[in-house]
């Protein structure tokens, strides 16, 4: 792989297609969960940082180009993807809703379906159509799920013991390992009641990825 290679190809789109947009790298990092850390998309861009999938869907998405427009690794990447998801019938990739920095009242009915987001992302793993991108504001779960991390959340999924859920608790929304029988478990050891009960009218849905800060 010619990283550098497509990285200039990437760098150039940006150059001829940000200005029109309005885009920057601080713009850009908000947009792919990357927080304040807008260095690393100035890294990628760069060749600093090889650009993984998720990352050069993100690139396409907001750039409004082709995958293999630069990067015809990726495009043969993402079109195995696709031939696995039409073998298996799977659902296959595609957007998910972005409820990150969302006042709390207005996300919880869009993750109630009383109302839907024309924000997305892209995220390459199978997912249902409820399925959405939320932000994670506590150590609680800490380093498995840090605090700053973007949480992909499938409320399609029905909950598996041993595997995180995001849920309602406390009037807000957080995280925790599901233990089964309405038990869940917090996973940061540091933190007091880290084993309790939860209904599951509390669980949102299942976390089955997330993304942090490169």
């Amino acid at each position: 792989m010619d990283r550098k290679a497509e990285a200039s190809r990437l760098k150039k789109i940006w150059k001829e297609k940000a200005g029109a947009l309005d885009l920057t790298y601080a713009k850009a990092a908000k947009v792919m969960g990357l927080g304040d850390n807008y260095s690393a998309v100035s890294h990628m861009l760069n060749g600093r940082n090889v650009i993984n999938l998720d990352r050069g869907l993100q690139f396409s998405e907001i750039l409004g180009c082709n995958l293999g427009d630069f990067s015809p690794r990726l495009n043969s990447k993402l079109a195995i993807l696709k031939d696995n998801d039409r073998v298996s019938g799977e659902e296959m990739s595609g957007d998910v809703g972005w409820l990150v920095g969302m006042e709390f009242a207005v996300a919880k009915k869009i993750l109630s379906g009383e109302e839907t987001t024309n924000k997305k992302i892209f995220w390459a793993g199978k997912h249902s159509n409820s399925t959405y991108a939320l932000e994670v504001s506590s150590e609680a779960n800490a380093p498995t799920l840090p605090n700053n991390a973007v949480a992909i959340v499938d409320c399609g999924a029905t909950p598996v013991a041993g595997k995180m859920v995001c849920l309602l608790r406390s009037g807000k929304i957080s995280y925790a390992k599901y233990l089964g029988d309405g038990v869940a478990e917090l996973l940061n050891p540091s933190f007091p009641d880290r084993i309790f009960k939860i209904s599951k009218n509390k669980i949102i849905g299942s976390v089955i990825g997330h993304q942090v800060s490169d």
